[in-house]
């Protein structure tokens, strides 16, 4: 502005946001660097606002969609939740009402529900294999023991929850276990003779 003055030019002011150039500094001249001018001309520069902030939002327990038009740009990261819907977002990086620079992304973690397993087919595995394989899927279980003409010993009978269903850590389940056959226990009475 000082050198404007000395020269005997009017300056024509206009102002605009930069995120590279410092506010106060000029960004643009409509007349290039070392032409010349006469004096009294009118030169147009922009002069940076420095960079435009914005402040953040609530975006916890918003609609992912929602939170989308809420913003400019969301970074996206997803994991499960048994305590927040699916689609719902669980925690934000910048906590509502810090002042970001416009245009910067936030950091948003996405519920993608409860995790759901799909529960295999027990019925025919020996109990030692369920085990093996509910331990590999995360899915917890009881055992019931009963007799079976038709089912070896340790072997699975039925299963409480049918197989394909989506389990959740909460669903209950009950595994059937044979004990083999029922035993019976015929004791032989013997009858004695007293002396004689």
């Amino acid at each position: 502005k000082q050198i404007a003055r000395e020269s005997g030019v009017t300056l024509e002011e206009k102002k605009e946001y930069s995120s590279e150039v410092e506010e106060g500094c000029v960004i643009s001249q409509d007349i290039a660097k070392g032409m010349k001018v006469k004096r009294k001309a009118s030169v147009g520069i922009t002069v940076s606002k420095g960079k435009e902030m914005t402040v953040v939002p609530e975006f916890v327990g918003e609609i992912l969609d929602d939170a989308r038009a809420m913003a400019t740009e969301l970074e996206e990261t997803e994991e499960y939740s048994k305590d927040v819907a699916a689609g719902l977002i669980i925690e934000q990086q910048d906590t509502q009402g810090t002042s970001i620079e416009k245009g910067s992304s936030v950091k948003v973690t996405v519920s993608l529900g409860e995790q759901t397993v799909k529960l295999p087919d027990f019925v025919g595995m020996t109990l030692n294999d369920a085990t093996i394989q509910c331990s590999t899927l995360g899915i917890t279980f009881s055992t019931l023991q009963e007799n079976s003409d038709t089912v070896d010993e340790n072997v699975i009978i039925r299963q409480s929850v049918k197989a394909g269903t989506e389990m959740t850590e909460d669903t209950q389940l009950y595994l059937i276990v044979s004990k083999g056959k029922k035993t019976s226990s015929s004791v032989a009475a013997s009858s004695g003779s007293a002396g004689g």
